[in-house]
């Protein structure tokens, strides 16, 4: 497919397309069907696009690289013309073949686009072990690069209710802005999870309970002051763990969309830890919108 990029520095999608990612599964027409409805929605183009990857299982199979690039593309096209027929959106297509990189591939490749669509899959088997070679969701998310929309309902209803994630530290327009161009009918509810750092300076030093508790409030009303200027927006700050504040309020508020800033781990944490998207994929059963850097708050 010719984008009519100049040059391979500018090559990718323009800034008015939507990019869905088709990962052939039972979720792979739902997914594609919230790409096509948010594309009609925000009057944008949409590609479909699957990332193809020849390897052993298809050379010992029979089959050519051209063989089963043609069977992935006429596979893509009858996702996209169901599609259409359900929503009247119609998509163009794309195979690419890639290799285990395949999302940072899509993003240098679609780098413009204004947001990728894909699958939420469970990062950890039992919500455990971390998986050494993670999903598309997370390998496009890791990249950066726009807001990636993670999808495990269906199209059939708009969403009701975002919980947005946010730094109070940070100005949080943006994150509204990304999250209304997603739900444009959303309640939206901003929820911020201060850490226990000084809490816990305090009762290594003996502090009494008097004196603790007059600093975690001084800094819920910091954190709300910082949040403030936010007609009609309702505002929870929690002390803890963030993905635990986020699991307990998204059991309160059953939310269907969770906002979450793009938080990458590195070096040893990437390898023992859950970054915070992580620990959402594996607790939460909502669809899940990831805000590039600086988009979150």
């Amino acid at each position: 497919m010719d984008w009519g990029a100049k040059d391979g520095a500018n090559e990718g999608a323009s800034a008015d397309w939507m990019l869905v990612a088709a990962e052939w599964s039972d979720r792979t027409a739902q997914v594609a069907r919230r790409g096509a409805s948010l594309a009609q929605q925000r009057g944008e183009r949409g590609l479909l696009v699957h990332l193809h990857h020849y390897g052993i299982k298809q050379f010992l199979r029979g089959m050519s690289a051209e063989a089963c690039a043609r069977h992935q593309r006429e596979r893509l096209a009858q996702l996209a013309q169901l599609v259409q027929r359900q929503t009247g959106f119609r998509f163009e297509i794309e195979v690419q073949r890639s290799g285990p990189q395949g999302g940072a591939d899509l993003h240098r490749r679609f780098r413009q686009a204004r947001l990728s669509v894909v699958e939420a899959q469970r990062a950890w088997d039992g919500g455990h072990a971390p998986r050494f070679a993670p999903p598309l969701a997370q390998r496009l998310a890791r990249e950066g690069g726009h807001p990636v929309l993670m999808v495990r309902r269906d199209a059939a209803q708009p969403y009701r209710r975002a919980l947005v994630l946010v730094d109070p530290a940070k100005p949080a327009a943006d994150a509204l802005a990304h999250v209304r161009g997603v739900a444009p009918a959303a309640e939206i509810v901003l929820l911020a999870a201060l850490d226990r750092k000084g809490e816990n300076r305090l009762r290594a030093t003996g502090a009494d309970e008097e004196r603790i508790d007059a600093l975690l409030q001084q800094q819920r009303e910091d954190a709300l002051e910082r949040l403030a200027g936010l007609e009609g927006v309702p505002r929870i700050v929690e002390h803890g763990y963030a993905p635990t504040v986020l699991q307990y309020a998204e059991r309160r508020l059953r939310p269907d969309l969770l906002v979450l800033p793009n938080d990458r781990a590195q070096g040893l944490r990437r390898l023992f830890l859950r970054s915070l998207v992580g620990e959402a994929l594996a607790r939460s059963d909502c669809d899940i919108l990831v805000l590039p850097d600086g988009g979150a708050g």
